[in-house]
């Protein structure tokens, strides 16, 4: 099995294929002095990437997927500081389709629509669904099979394709503020799904907790600041850190729950 810098957990036969292809785009883009991009990752594979080019540092890099804080974002690698990429620069559109507000398209049924067209899962970013519309950002080879899309789950839809499209953020929070005894990751599963100590580690142990999209069964990893976790069954969640200690010692701490 192929050995990849920065990479300590396990890889699938598919994510070992993706950070080849990403080492050989660093190469190459460090070959010809040009900037080299990949198509839309999810966030488990744009971690490893970051991991493997941040470890092996043998090309400068950068995520965008269309908007701040996008979920799917490409990657581009690139030579030196001069050549780093603007927005524009990346390979992609957004896709914009408009519908009567009292129709209720679904995340689901536009990725659903968009692959019946033959668009493959890695030429689309981020599907923002909001009322009367909904913007898809997509690779500039899959632009034409998406603007051809006039129905979607038997909703009429009109499309229109340009640079980018004006999203504050797709994501809200609840956020959450509690004591523990520590920033043990069993601690934090107890505090956020009402379980027992116990059974929370029992629920860790049993593969049903993930820290940065990689899975984790020690009950003892102890959470830092900005590290995203989810619990299967209770959500997902940002770890915002360590507010200060109780007259017992025990610390508060603030998350966030992705709604």
């Amino acid at each position: 099995m192929r050995k990849f810098p920065g990479i300590s957990t396990a890889v699938s036969d598919e994510e070992a294929i993706l950070l080849s292809h990403i080492s050989d785009m660093a190469e190459d883009s460090s070959c010809t002095n040009r900037q080299r991009f990949s198509q839309f990752l999810d966030e488990r594979q744009a971690m490893l990437a970051e991991s493997m080019l941040s470890a092996g540092r043998t090309a400068l890099f950068r995520f965008f997927g269309g908007y701040e804080g996008a979920h799917r974002v490409m990657l581009c690698v690139y030579p030196d500081e001069y050549s780093e990429p603007e927005n524009s620069d990346f390979p992609m559109k957004a896709v914009t389709y408009t519908y009567r507000k009292q129709d209720k398209p679904t995340h689901s049924q536009f990725l659903g629509t968009l692959m019946s067209r033959g668009i493959t899962r890695a030429t689309v970013g981020d599907i923002i669904v909001s009322e009367g519309r909904t913007v898809v950002f997509v690779c500039e080879s899959a632009v034409r099979d998406a603007e051809d899309i006039g129905r979607v789950a038997r909703i009429g839809v009109t499309s229109s394709v340009s640079d980018s499209a004006d999203i504050s953020s797709a994501d809200s929070f609840e956020e959450i503020k509690t004591v523990v005894s520590s920033p043990r990751l069993d601690c934090i599963v107890s505090a956020v799904s009402g379980l027992s100590r116990e059974k929370a580690a029992a629920l860790i142990k049993g593969e049903g907790a993930e820290v940065n999209y990689c899975q984790v069964c020690s009950p003892d990893v102890r959470l830092k600041d900005g590290d995203i976790f989810s619990v299967r069954g209770k959500g997902k969640y940002i770890f915002d850190g360590i507010g200060g200690t109780t007259k017992k010692n025990r610390i508060y701490i603030t998350l966030r729950k992705y709604r």
